[in-house]
């Protein structure tokens, strides 16, 4: 190792702080002598004592300037090294993790799943009866997933529901695939997809789902909106034309307009009661054969359901009193063939008018 010594006053940082720094690469002394390689100077060209003992010494001299620069080079290529070595170690614990995944999913074969695969972790998408559910699994944590894996594989091929599979997840820690597939801000607000989502459950940090968050998505099915979404942007699931199934959560207070337009799979919608009002176009041209909607809601923005032509029950549970109460915008219910309200005390009028 070169040994340095230090004349003068470092312009960037003190003289503790640059020996600190320079131990790292360099013996430091605090004399010169003639075993220092390196005399580190304001001003190679000063002419100070020590200058001049360095040049008879035979010692090289430069200024701190350089010296730093030299530093640096050092620390940003040992600091490469490292992350050359993580990198290889890395992509060694990913080859480690696939070859036991592999193994795994051979002796416990399972119909219709299918398998991605991203830069250090494993998707599995598994279609139930009931619907689905998609798993990760991180490469890093590969001594904890191949004990349960295969137990779960086991209870998804002997026709365990969506339910059962992901109590079974809870319970063995093994993470639910949608986290890490959503693009969320630091304030909770979802703005849409990094990879395509099937079987969907929106985490519990999220606070709004964004304007067409995930509009025009057909590799989606269910979505699962939990109860810390306040908000549903406008045209959020806008012609998500394979999305079966929507589970909305107590506490989403707006559903934007046109934010389920043109899903033409989807069957059948309960509006939370936190939900007052049902804005424009919200169900317009989707597939719903029955909606539920509840007391509190005490508007219906215009065509709210326009062209539901499937939709042939309506069900509010509100008294047929309260129904006749709420505001009904123009066309909301036009070309729906439901004919009558299912409500608390009995049957009311479709277009009932707002008193």
């Amino acid at each position: 190792m070169e040994t340095v010594c230090f004349s003068g006053k470092c312009p960037e940082m003190s003289r503790e702080e640059l020996e600190k720094k320079a131990w790292k690469q360099f013996d430091v002394h605090s004399t010169l002598t003639k075993k220092v390689d390196i005399l580190v100077c304001e001003d190679v060209d000063s002419g100070t004592e020590k200058v001049e003992k360095a040049k008879r010494y035979g010692t090289k001299i430069m200024n701190y300037y350089d010296f730093l620069e030299l530093l640096d080079g050092g620390d940003r290529a040992q600091s490469k090294k490292e992350e050359a070595k993580q990198k290889k170690k890395k992509q060694i614990d990913f080859a480690i993790a696939k070859a036991f995944f592999d193994v795994i999913v051979q002796e416990h074969p399972l119909k219709n799943m299918k398998v991605e695969y991203g830069a250090k972790e494993f998707y599995l998408v598994i279609p139930t009866k009931d619907g689905g559910v998609e798993v990760c699994l991180e490469s890093a944590k590969a001594e904890k997933w191949r004990q349960t894996l295969p137990s779960f594989l086991d209870m998804a091929s002997g026709g365990a529901t969506e339910k059962e599979l992901r109590e079974y997840m809870a319970e063995k820690k093994l993470s639910d695939a949608s986290k890490y597939r959503l693009k969320i801000s630091k304030y909770g607000e979802l703005k849409g997809l990094r990879s395509n989502a099937t079987y969907l459950v929106i985490p519990d940090n999220v606070v709004e789902i964004c304007e067409w968050a995930f509009s025009f998505n057909n590799s989606l099915l269910s979505v699962v909106i939990p109860s810390s979404v306040t908000a549903v942007g406008e045209r959020a699931f806008q012609d998500c034309k394979n999305l079966k199934s929507v589970v909305i959560c107590d506490g989403v207070k707006i559903i934007g307009e046109g934010a389920f337009y043109g899903c033409h799979s989807l069957e059948s919608v309960t509006i939370p009661s936190s939900v007052e009002r049902i804005f424009t176009l919200t169900f317009t041209n989707s597939g719903i054969k029955s909606v539920v909607i509840p007391e509190n809601v005490w508007e219906i923005h215009r065509e709210a359901f326009y062209y539901c032509f499937s939709l042939t029950e309506i069900t509010f549970r509100g008294t047929k009193s309260q129904w006749e109460k709420v505001s009904k915008g123009d066309k909301w219910n036009y070309c729906v063939p439901a004919k009558v309200v299912h409500c608390s005390d009995g049957d009311a009028e479709l277009t009932g008018a707002a008193e």
